[in-house]
């Protein structure tokens, strides 16, 4: 089995453990009572939920269907260096390591099996997180965590341009800096950033699964900007727009990433080699780009070389 495969299976092996213990979300929950231990109790936002199974030494949040675009304050150093000036709200949803996060619920169930995220729709939305204006990240990442069976939007990584906004200016959906989650049957959609408008990840080896990127824009990476070692499988990445290069997919300098049959349909380069930036595109061809089986519809062209 190759390592790639083998490490996904892992992964997935230790993400979802059966007996780990349960914190429940509903925003229609009217009951008066959110202490998360049931579906009549349940809270009504999800950072509390993420919170107490993280205080409980980890476990699940399962969340049932609806738009969660409740403020979030998440107050984050989003540049290198000590200058307090670096520390500013993002609107972010933070996920937390051990804790694994499940939509699509319609808060009757009482197996994680019966849930059906296509009909159950559950929407992170970052549209107005941040005090009423958009998430620059609308979730951060967390090392040994799940994210599966959701839809994720909203966000705009578009800061005032400077240092002091470093990593507020890509991954509006969801930011992966230094940090591997499990992304599993999850839409990004209508998310914008100057790189990597729904998904960016750098230093970090992050598995991608089942999961549709489209609408997003971004300078870079309409979808997705990678410089690191993360795998995507069977995605599908459709209407994602580029203003410079990469529609769908951006890969970095020190990118190693792997990219299985997944589908390019309709993603824009508008500005610089609009063939090769409709689909993927890598800044070198010094970087190895492994198992390139995507398939490469109407309008989209996918570029990759395959590793010695």
């Amino acid at each position: 089995m190759p390592q790639r495969i083998l490490r996904l299976v892992m992964m997935l092996h230790l993400a979802f453990t059966a007996s780990a213990a349960v914190w429940y979300v509903d925003k229609d929950n009217t009951s008066g009572t959110e202490d998360g231990t049931s579906w009549t109790t349940a809270f009504t936002t999800i950072q509390p939920a993420i919170d107490a199974a993280y205080d409980n030494g980890g476990g699940e949040v399962w969340a049932a269907e609806g738009v969660y675009d409740e403020r979030r304050e998440s107050v984050r150093d989003v540049a290198p260096g000590d200058d307090l000036e670096n520390w500013v709200d993002t609107g972010s949803l933070l996920m937390r390591e051990g804790v694994h996060l499940f939509g699509g619920f319609q808060a009757v169930e009482v197996n994680r099996d019966a849930r059906d995220w296509a009909t159950y729709t559950t929407v992170i939305d970052g549209s107005t997180s941040r005090s009423g204006e958009a998430a620059y990240n609308v979730i951060i990442g967390a090392d040994d965590a799940a994210l599966d069976g959701f839809t994720v939007r909203g966000g705009s990584g578009n800061p005032p341009i400077g240092p002091t906004y470093a990593t507020a200016r890509s991954g509006a959906g969801l930011l992966n800096s230094g940090t591997s989650p499990t992304v599993l049957n999850c839409v990004f959609a209508d998310n914008s950033a100057y790189a990597g408008a729904a998904v960016a990840c750098s230093g970090a080896a992050s598995v991608v699964a089942d999961c549709r990127f489209t609408g997003n824009t971004a300078t870079y990476g309409g979808a997705v900007s990678l410089a690191d070692n993360s795998d995507f499988y069977r995605c599908r990445f459709d209407n994602n727009v580029a203003e410079i290069a990469g529609g769908a997919i951006h890969l970095g300098t020190s990118s190693f990433a792997t990219i299985t049959d997944c589908t390019f349909e309709a993603n824009q380069g508008t500005v610089s080699i609009p063939r090769q930036s409709r689909g993927l595109y890598r800044v070198s061809r010094s970087k190895r780009l492994r198992w390139a089986l995507a398939r490469s519809r109407v309008g989209a062209t996918l570029i990759g070389w395959l590793s010695a």
